[in-house]
């Protein structure tokens, strides 16, 4: 009527659920730790007691303790180095303010010396000093004044920066072209364009010390056109004396050129004349 397979049979009949041996005890009844007795002992013995409790919330306490002073610790240090900054940042401060009232204050000596010098000029007496020479002292003394009027009010700009930086290099120029200047040039005797009779000099060897004096003299000229801009009145100021120093010495050239020409065309008529005169003979 039923029937099972060969697994099931074995089963029932050899590995019942309950077997008992000769005194009746079960052979296949669970471990008594498996029981609900062991069971209970064994849940017992995961509960912590009084003292493992009492030293976990003391750690937990000495744990926050250590946390609380570690962050304590860390705003204290914070706190320091913003004292350090700010008072660094003071103190630089003062530094700063301290060298600008130096500087003011030797600009101020300085404006006082240029000006009780150039009182004891315009005092001295006339016979000594033609006027021409105490103008022109006076425009100097000025000048200082007012350069050292300037840095005074415009100590702390850039644009004095960049003023100083170009005077200073208008300075240098103005001293090539003094050290020109001194040069005792022997010019000699220049030779002309004895056909188109032109004051224009042809390059040869008399000419050479005149054309490469004044080729000096004309870089110069095209250095302040190019180099240097009038954006500032110093500057203009600056130029302008420049120029006007190359300038003379171009005139200077020039009348030595126009003279010798002169000459040079008195002395070739001179000679056409006497060929005339021989050939007519």
């Amino acid at each position: 009527m039923f029937a099972y397979s060969p697994v099931e049979t074995e089963n029932i009949f050899y590995n019942p659920k309950y077997s008992f041996n000769n005194n009746g005890v079960p052979t296949n009844q669970p471990p008594p730790s498996t029981t609900c007795g062991g069971n209970h002992h064994h849940m017992l013995s995961l509960i912590p007691d009084s003292q493992e409790r009492e030293q976990q919330r003391k750690n937990l306490e000495q744990f926050h303790e250590a946390t609380i002073k570690r962050i304590q610790l860390k705003q204290e240090l914070q706190r320091r180095h913003q004292l350090c900054a700010e008072n660094e940042r003071l103190r630089r401060e003062r530094t700063e303010r301290q060298n600008a009232q130096k500087k003011v204050e030797k600009c101020n000596a300085l404006r006082k010396f240029y000006e009780q010098k150039a009182a004891q000029r315009c005092n001295m007496n006339s016979s000594k000093y033609s006027s021409k020479s105490r103008t022109s002292s006076i425009k100097q003394f000025q000048a200082a004044f007012k350069i050292y009027s300037f840095i005074k009010h415009n100590i702390e700009k850039r644009k004095t920066q960049k003023i100083l930086a170009t005077l200073i290099k208008l300075r240098s120029v103005q001293n090539r072209l003094s050290v020109l200047k001194s040069i005792n040039l022997k010019l000699g005797t220049l030779t002309f364009d004895l056909i188109n009779k032109s004051k224009v000099l042809p390059t040869s060897a008399n000419n050479k010390a005149f054309l490469i004096y004044k080729d000096s003299i004309l870089k110069v000229l095209d250095q302040l056109d190019n180099e240097f801009t009038d954006e500032f009145y110093l500057i203009r100021e600056r130029k302008k004396i420049i120029k006007d120093i190359a300038n003379n010495m171009l005139q200077e050239l020039d009348r030595e050129r126009d003279s010798q020409y002169e000459t040079f065309v008195g002395q070739k008529e001179f000679v056409d004349d006497d060929f005339v005169i021989i050939n007519r003979n």
